[in-house]
């Protein structure tokens, strides 16, 4: 046998209830490294030059492949010629957050340079001696692509080096960003509720000074 249960929430509950939604912990933990979305494994490496004996490099170290070392074409020959060297996740699986510190070794009249890219676009990070002086903090929504970028204009001297260092990434969950929805639907519910309450309190009132 069921039995049906009715409930009724006061302007003031259901507001409380809003309040803990807003208030509740996300239990995502930081995946330490590239792995899990951002795995190495996910990243495509692109390397365009139009006259460079080294096209690039990619190379993954640290015991929890915290730090990826990206490494831009060079020895090419006169005259000089530019080239990239990307390395990116075309379509990232779920809204994350990602965290890392940089620094960058090139050419030392800044004819190298380093990008972080995200959704197509290039943001520029810095040239030769150039490093994060605090960690870097992104936002990389569902279906962006996002990735680093080592560029030249000459190919030659060394090659520019960009080190990715102590990567950590998290997912913001499904219910974080839903909560949004729920907490105004709660809020004017909420409101709905005390507006009518107050009518009930004001009609009993009127009618005892009758």
């Amino acid at each position: 046998m069921m039995t049906s249960i009715k409930c009724s929430f006061t302007g003031a509950a259901l507001m409380g209830i809003a309040t803990v939604l807003m208030l509740a912990p996300r239990c995502e933990a930081a995946t330490i490294g590239f792995k899990g979305t951002f795995d190495e494994s996910n990243f495509t490496s692109n390397f365009t030059s139009t006259d460079a004996d080294n096209d690039g490099s990619v190379e993954i170290q640290g015991s929890n492949d915290t730090t990826a070392i990206l490494t831009g074409p060079n020895e090419g020959g006169f005259p000089p010629s530019s080239g990239e060297a990307n390395w990116f996740i075309q379509n990232v699986s779920q809204t994350s957050t990602v965290q890392f510190e940089w620094s960058f070794t090139g050419d030392p009249n800044g004819l190298d340079s380093a990008s972080y890219l995200i959704g197509g676009q290039a943001f520029p990070l810095g040239n030769d001696g150039d490093s994060s002086t605090s960690p870097l903090q992104l936002t990389i929504a569902e279906g962006e692509s996002f990735g680093f970028r080592v560029a030249t204009n000459n190919n030659l001297g060394v090659p520019g080096e960009l080190t990715i260092s102590n990567f950590e990434s998290e997912s913001i969950p499904f219910g974080v960003e839903t909560n949004t929805g729920i907490l105004v639907l709660i809020s004017g519910m909420g409101s709905i509720a005390w507006r009518r309450h107050r009518r009930r309190l004001q009609a009993n009132q009127n009618h005892l000074n009758i």
